[in-house]
């Protein structure tokens, strides 16, 4: 495997910053101020806020919070901005409320219900603190008592003096995505049994993708527990790194966004399924990946991100996010399949159409490359197709259903790239292939082929003649 790695600082001064943006979570900032230079609120996320805080103010009472959406999409991050709020601002909706975040994953292998009332304990030692009651707290707490009934002490206590308390107390669950089925029911009965209050609201943050996941028993009781279900909205890529970057810009300077906004959605959406963690990590190592050579410091924004857009794929390629194609392996014949395969599933899907498509691929790389006589040519092999089309499939680029081919997002992303120049300079030095086969193959190669072409010739038919004419 080829490394490239370049010093990320070498391009501060082409693109304005003083120093690396936040390519990581937020979770961590404790400065309330650092917190939201790197926080962004989009306008969806903003009316998601607004539509949630409705529901905590209505008259009634309000059910329990079930926070769903993909892997890394920003779920906790939102609960961290949520409580930052909750404690900073004064008179807003969330100045009513204090927030607690449970980790139930410190629960996995432990004694499950001790850890949980530990935490229980812990949230109203903050509660009754942030209520301006941290001295009836300790008073309690100094008691020889169980943990059980030191929360139930403290219960007693709020019920009786409600009024007292200038907030109401929301009690998060997070990563139980991180638990087995088991182990999540026994969490969420644990809170539910040790902090059994309605007036104390329970919200759980979890993956859709987890809970389709989980048993009949489990899904049941997550649904009559938590039955107000929120799911969370996707935020951009692109306006996340806008927004940090300009926070390290150099002042008075027209900073430069080396990512653009097709890159962004390619890599969150395409890559890591939403995943922001993944995709934010990964434009850092882009970043990393791509040498400023003679990109002179007047460059513009345009030209510096078609730079990023083509060079992307050295990171794409360095990480295994996308395969090298090129790669012997992936082959059982001189010809490139795997790579017309892809290219036609990009404009069609019917299997017998694909394999057409793909054998007059190959008979036009044949003449072209000149690798046999005039007089010849070689045809594509059933057994060879096949092999290259389960290849597609193992790597997640390609899936089957029935009769046709289905391009994956991963597979569509690799389509931008894989006949570009770029992509084959760098596949080829990553490999060592010697030989006539070898030679064979990157004849065949190099010979330009426009896929969409010889689909539209595959579906053309003549008209039929007009006898009226």
């Amino acid at each position: 495997m080829i490394s490239n790695l370049q010093a990320i600082d070498s391009w501060f001064p082409i693109l304005k910053w003083t120093k690396l943006p936040n390519f990581g979570p937020c979770n961590t900032i404790d400065s309330y101020q650092e917190f939201f230079k790197h926080y962004f609120i989009s306008q969806e996320l903003c009316r998601f806020k607004t539509n949630l805080l409705a529901t905590l103010t209505g008259e009634f009472e309000q059910q329990n919070i079930r926070l769903m959406g993909r892997p890394g999409c920003g779920k906790t991050s939102f609960v961290y901005y949520l409580i930052k709020e909750a404690m900073n601002s004064s008179g807003g909706a969330l100045s009513r409320y204090f927030i607690h975040i449970f980790h139930a994953n410190r629960a996995a292998g432990a004694e499950v219900e001790k850890t949980v009332m530990d935490y229980i304990l812990t949230a109203w030692e903050r509660y009754y603190a942030t209520c301006g009651k941290g001295d009836v707290f300790y008073r309690i707490s100094s008691q020889k008592l169980t943990v059980k009934d030191k929360i139930n002490t403290l219960v007693d206590y709020y019920k009786a003096k409600k009024t007292e308390f200038s907030r109401l107390m929301i009690f998060v669950i997070d990563d139980a995505d991180l638990l087995s089925n088991d182990e999540v029911r026994e969490v969420v009965k644990a809170v539910l049994r040790n902090l059994a209050l309605s007036v104390v609201k329970k919200w759980l943050v979890i993956r859709e993708v987890t809970y389709n996941g989980y048993d009949v028993e489990t899904r049941r009781l997550v649904d009559a527990f938590f039955s107000d279900r929120r799911l969370f909205p996707q935020i951009s890529l692109f306006d996340i790194i806008c927004h940090r970057i300009r926070n390290v810009a150099v002042p008075g300077s027209n900073e430069k966004i080396p990512f653009s906004e097709d890159l962004c959605f390619f890599v969150l959406e395409k890559l890591f399924d939403g995943n922001m963690r993944e995709a934010l990590a990964t434009l850092r190592s882009i970043l990393e990946f791509s040498e400023p050579g003679d990109i002179r410091m007047e460059s513009d924004q345009v030209f510096i991100q078609n730079y990023f857009d083509r060079n992307a794929v050295n990171t794409f390629l360095q990480y295994n996010f996308l395969p090298n194609l090129y790669d012997p392996i992936y082959r059982s014949s001189p010809f490139p399949l795997a790579i017309d395969i892809l290219c036609t599933v990009r404009y069609i899907r019917n299997q017998d159409l694909v394999r057409g498509v793909v054998s007059m691929a190959t008979e036009w790389r044949v003449d072209v490359a000149r690798i046999v006589g005039d007089s010849q040519t070689v045809r594509m092999r059933e057994h060879d197709y096949d092999f290259s089309v389960q290849k597609l499939i193992d790597l997640g680029l390609l899936e089957k259903e029935g009769k046709s081919l289905y391009l994956t997002p991963k597979g569509e992303l690799l389509t931008y790239y894989v006949t570009r120049p770029h992509y084959q300079d760098r596949c080829r030095l990553m490999i060592y292939e010697p030989g006539k086969e070898a030679d064979a193959f990157w004849k065949l190669v190099k010979v330009s082929v426009d896929h969409w072409e010889i689909v539209l010739k595959m579906l053309a038919w003549d008209k039929p003649e007009d006898h009226n004419r």
